[in-house]
């Protein structure tokens, strides 16, 4: 014969909340990832903008559990820099919340001129963040690229060899 124990809450030794099980049967172990959301693509992106524009295909939505939660925020960006008239080239890459004005994370990357002829960078970036949105409502995650300096910025110019990526867990509270 099988028992059924219905709570809603499982307390600790010194009776501080350890699990809780909302109405739907979801189990919140605060500390512990809900959900994982992946985005991997080989889409490239160039601009000339001084101006932060939407990296093509870099980009991930989560629909957050509990207003509770906190979403981990990672990205990996495989760029390019160049500049041919002898100086730096300095882009900016970083992501935004829901298509928001503010672009967080942000990264400044620089290449070197040594030699008067041009400077080109072909690398990676990653950064992260814990965001704390405090809603169930579905949360877009979007890469940004600028060029500050030079003559364009690219993300995965490689194509199809260069990939980026943007990950967000749900971490319970």
């Amino acid at each position: 014969m099988a028992s059924i124990l219905n709570v809603d809450q499982i307390n600790n030794a010194a009776g501080t909340s350890a699990v809780t099980i909302d109405s739907s049967g979801n189990v919140q172990i605060p500390g512990h990832v809900l959900q994982v959301v992946n985005t991997l693509t080989n889409t490239r992106t160039t601009t000339t903008s001084t101006s932060f524009v939407s990296a093509t295909d870099v980009v991930a939505t989560i629909t957050p559990t509990s207003s509770s939660s906190k979403i981990y925020v990672l990205f990996n960006i495989a760029y390019r820099s160049y500049n041919s008239n002898g100086n730096d080239a300095i882009i900016f890459i970083g992501i935004s919340k829901d298509g928001g004005t503010t672009v967080l994370a942000q990264n400044r990357l620089r290449s070197y001129d040594y030699g008067g002829s041009g400077s080109i960078v072909e690398s990676s970036v990653s950064a992260s963040f814990l965001d704390s949105p405090a809603t169930t409502n579905a949360l877009t995650y979007q890469v940004y690229i600028k060029l500050t300096s030079g003559n364009n910025a690219t993300i995965n110019n490689d194509t199809p060899d260069a990939n980026s990526s943007v990950t967000l867990m749900e971490i319970a509270q």
